[in-house]
């Protein structure tokens, strides 16, 4: 139904604008616009409902493959964004599900390039620190940040600290993050300070099994 919406719209803002006047041509926008945004909440609680629901497989995973697959998927966003992505050397293996640790680093990196600083191309760094027990992966952006009284609420379904035109989504994208973690065994926290970017440190275990 909503490809239905958004290509009739579109087929009437090309195939008659002729004829339309402006406030016209503009209420099809707004119908266009809302059918893509619906699209995107959809494809958002979708892709939460649908995590780990073939269950979880644990087993050899290379992060750095991991991490570069997830680029490759995120090449135009990232691209489109004008986004730099530093990645550190020599990314360690763990015991984990490849499927659901992608899903994970996708969500985070979708969000350091949604919430960016305005007229700013984003810098994001991708750190490891690992012991006999745990990987942590640390994400570090330089977008907009949020105040620490707002911190607990970025990972509450549904809540989205920042609206409006650039700031698209349906509030899931780090409600999938913990989701993800917690299938892993690991856990997830924030950390960000107002129009100083944020940090999302990833702990997991280095064998789930």
């Amino acid at each position: 139904p909503l490809r239905t919406m958004h290509g009739f719209a579109e087929a009437l803002k090309e195939d008659y604008a002729p004829v339309l006047d402006d406030a016209a041509r503009e209420y099809i926008s707004y119908i266009a616009k809302g059918a893509t945004d619906m699209r995107a909440i959809i494809d958002g609680m979708l892709d939460f409902a649908r995590l780990g629901e073939d269950g979880v497989v644990f087993e050899n995973v290379d992060l750095g493959e991991v991490i570069a697959g997830v680029q490759a998927e995120l090449r135009g966003a990232l691209q489109t964004a004008g986004a730099d992505v530093q990645v550190v050397a020599n990314l360690p293996s763990l015991v984990t599900d490849a499927k659901i640790l992608a899903a994970l680093v996708h969500r985070v990196l979708m969000n350091a390039i949604t919430f960016r600083a305005e007229k700013q191309s984003p810098h994001i760094i991708i750190d490891i620190a690992e012991s006999d027990a745990t990987v942590v992966i640390t994400i570090t952006d330089d977008g907009i940040g949020l105040p620490q009284d707002q911190w607990y609420r970025v990972f509450q379904p549904f809540v989205r600290l920042k609206t409006g035109p650039a700031y698209t989504g349906a509030g899931l994208g780090l409600t999938t993050v913990k989701k993800a973690a917690a299938l892993l065994g690991g856990s997830v926290v924030l950390e960000s300070k107002l129009d100083q970017g944020a940090v999302v440190t990833v702990t997991l275990p280095r064998n789930s099994l």
